[in-house]
């Protein structure tokens, strides 16, 4: 059985990220495997948060309203689907909440880009 050799660099740092370069230098098996590896190491990464949220969960939700938790979980990085299972909502939820959250944020740009040309100050919003 053939063992696929991997490049010096990967067995010094098995975190590599493996990208497409458009080189045809490594075969379709070869560029299959890669990107199994790459996938592998992603899932890893989110299971790696997933485990290091639910030991601190208390810590970082508890006490805190839904969207609140929401926005703490995303700016970890989770998908909408991983956030949905640890709040107990749907994914559509998750987005929407996020969407919403997108939309304040930029009205309130707006107001505060306006009242500034205004020159209007000290009002609070």
């Amino acid at each position: 059985m053939n063992e696929l050799e991997f490049p010096k660099t990967f067995k010094q740092n098995p975190s590599i990220t493996f990208q497409r370069t458009g080189s045809s230098s490594l075969d379709d098996a070869t560029k299959k495997l890669l990107q199994k590896v790459d996938d592998l190491n992603k899932k890893i990464d989110v299971l790696t948060t997933v485990i290091a949220i639910g030991i601190q969960k208390e810590k970082l939700l508890e006490g805190k309203i839904q969207k609140d938790q929401i926005v703490e979980l995303d700016k970890l990085g989770l998908s909408r689907s991983i956030i949905a299972l640890i709040v107990g909502t749907t994914p559509l939820t998750v987005s929407v909440t996020l969407s919403n959250l997108r939309k304040e944020k930029k009205a309130k740009k707006k107001k505060q880009a306006e009242v500034g040309s205004n020159g209007n100050e000290g009002t609070s919003g």
